[in-house]
């Protein structure tokens, strides 16, 4: 049985609702004067008493031109998001002054909130959007019962995050239904391929790792290039990635492949270049193993290092980017929200007058996602790819949505970030 989250859902925030939130609407009032009329009638007595007078000429009927009013335009998207809503409604005898909400369902949330706000936004275009929002399936057999149901189905549009591990299940049905499925997340678009009813809102963890070595080569492309990474898991999972990405843009013995659990950290000044630039990939998260590498390149001494670290490192809490004087660290994201544009500065001011609260990066996916959906509703679209294309072409800097050669449909725009002046400064203008 599916467990549809209704509007009130919002409540679980104990948050003050305000009022519907209401796009200005310009209205021209056009302003008719009275125009004076002239006493036509003659005297007779100024005229011979034989004197035909001369027909009255009747006033031609004016033209009334009736303006047909715009039909409001309706559809219905679906949204499956992990809300967690078991854990956020699970009963307690404790007496709290306020619920608490589960970290990990707070990204939903805010998705659904951003939504919120770009469906009362469309209501001035007559465009009227109805939701329709489940919890994320636990497993597959979950998977398939819901989007085979005719509620997801029939929807014009179905927005889903999925785990990894459902992301293929999720796309089979959609393809086999021909469900159009926008997912937000995806560690890789391959799941993706030769499927044109499916489109991944943001760059799949591979693509932006491509994207990522694509730019700073292009930056420096005759530097010294190496490759940290350590032989866990993750991080030699994330290394082939970039490791094939260089290769291909460079060929073979363009780079120096630094693997620190066979050989010690220390030695990666040996590596080092002293004629040119050096372009240094640390492929790490962990936090404890980053810190002493970067304390140890910067000690060196070497102005203009190179350095690209990964998304995560933006949580990182013992690292002062900012003491570094040689080492010009560079991370990437495929999620990074600039406030300072006025477009999201706007969002960012209704979303907190509404909600009594800053908004996730997700708020902004979910506003952008609906409202530049939602707007292109008025047109029939021959296939998903030119309905994400059109919606979205007026935003190149966040949303560019290509159809690869193996025919997914992925939005590859990344932010390339500096720090500086203790803030991000995006580098790809």
């Amino acid at each position: 049985m599916m467990m549809e989250l209704f509007p009130a859902t919002i409540k679980i925030r104990m948050r003050n609702v305000l009022q519907m939130l209401f796009i200005a609407c310009c209205i021209s009032i056009a302003l008719s004067g009275c125009k004076s009329t002239k006493d036509a009638t003659q005297s007779t007595a100024q005229k011979p008493a034989t004197s035909t007078p001369p027909p009255k000429q009747e006033p031609a009927p004016a033209e009334v031109k009736t303006t047909k009013p715009e039909e409001v335009v309706k559809r219905r998207f679906v949204m499956i998001m992990p809300f967690e809503l078991e854990q956020n409604f699970v009963e307690t005898t404790e007496e709290a002054t306020e619920p608490e909400v589960s970290s990990t369902s707070l990204n939903a949330l805010n998705f659904y909130e951003g939504a919120m706000v770009a469906i009362d936004s469309l209501k001035s275009q007559k465009i009227e959007i109805k939701v329709n929002s489940f919890d994320t399936p636990a497993d597959s057999v979950g998977v398939v019962r819901m989007m085979t149901n005719s509620t997801v189905k029939d929807a014009d549009i179905v927005f889903a995050s999925f785990p990894n591990n459902l992301v293929s299940v999720a796309v089979g049905v959609a393809k086999s239904n021909n469900i159009k499925l926008v997912l937000t997340q995806a560690g890789s678009a391959d799941h993706l391929q030769n499927n044109a009813t499916v489109a991944l809102a943001l760059a799949s963890t591979k693509t932006q790792c491509r994207e990522m070595v694509d730019f700073m080569m292009g930056q420096v492309s005759d530097a010294n290039i190496i490759l940290v990474f350590r032989t866990v898991k993750r991080e030699d999972e994330l290394a082939s990635v970039f490791r094939e990405e260089i290769l291909k843009l460079k060929g073979n013995n363009s780079f120096q492949d630094f693997n620190a659990t066979k050989k010690e950290y220390t030695e990666i000044v040996g590596t080092l270049s002293q004629t040119k630039r050096n372009l240094i990939f640390l492929i790490s998260s962990d936090e404890a193993f980053v810190s002493p590498v970067l304390s140890l390149l910067e000690e060196q001494n070497m102005f203009g290092i190179k350095l690209c670290g990964l998304p995560t490192w933006l949580n990182f809490e013992s690292i002062d980017f900012m003491n570094f004087k040689n080492l010009q660290v560079h991370l990437f994201d495929n999620n990074y929200i600039d406030v300072d544009q006025p477009e999201k500065s706007v969002f960012r001011k209704a979303f907190i007058g509404r909600f009594q609260t800053d908004p996730l990066p997700t708020a902004y996916n979910g506003f952008d996602l609906f409202y530049h959906l939602g707007t292109s509703q008025k047109v029939i679209h021959p296939d998903l790819f030119n309905l994400m294309q059109t919606s979205f072409a007026g935003c190149p800097r966040t949303y560019n949505f290509t159809n690869t050669n193996s025919g997914a449909i992925e939005n590859k725009s990344i932010s390339v970030l500096q720090i500086s002046d203790y803030k991000l400064e995006r580098l790809n203008k």
